[in-house]
């Protein structure tokens, strides 16, 4: 399907970017996504992929990852295993939020606690400081630390009326 896709829209010139999720390398991925093989699966559509973009220019794709409390460790590891195999790689930050993704309930299963907040405002600050000033992702990332470092105060204000925030 993706093949016609491609061939469809390389025809009025179009172009179309896609991104493959990849939530951990391994075992990782197919944990977050509770399906077997997932990971192998990913792997096989990123090669299809891959050659896909070998044929037709107007092609372009990646990857994607969110990071979250249960894939935090390693996101390292999926940013060498990009690299490695030549991939464009995109990090998001797991945000909740009911009016857009409905999800607010997840917060305290699946959120960031202060040391993974802090683990990942450095991971976003290293990803700033090696990508190019003119890369819109350098933007992203430096707002995900700006959003890291600001929200935890501004969160625990917030609960501050409630109880104590320590």
């Amino acid at each position: 399907m993706l093949t016609r896709i491609v061939e469809f829209c390389a025809e009025p010139r179009s172009a179309l970017s896609v991104r493959v999720s990849l939530d951990g390398i391994g075992d990782i991925h197919d944990q977050v996504r509770h399906v077997q093989r997932g990971f192998d699966k990913a792997c096989a559509t990123i090669e299809a992929m891959q050659a896909l973009s070998q044929q037709h220019s107007s092609f372009q794709f990646g990857i994607a990852a969110t990071i979250f409390a249960t894939n935090l460790e390693d996101a390292h590891n999926i940013l060498v295993w990009a690299r490695a195999k030549k991939l464009d790689i995109v990090f998001n930050m797991l945000r909740f939020t009911d009016a857009m993704l409905n999800n607010r309930e997840l917060e305290q299963t699946i959120g960031f606690h202060e040391r993974e907040e802090e683990y990942m405002r450095s991971f976003f600050l290293e990803r700033v400081q090696e990508e190019s000033v003119f890369s819109g992702q350098t933007f992203l990332y430096l707002h995900y630390a700006d959003m890291i470092a600001n929200g935890t105060s501004a969160r625990c204000r917030a609960r501050s009326a409630a109880r104590d925030c320590s």
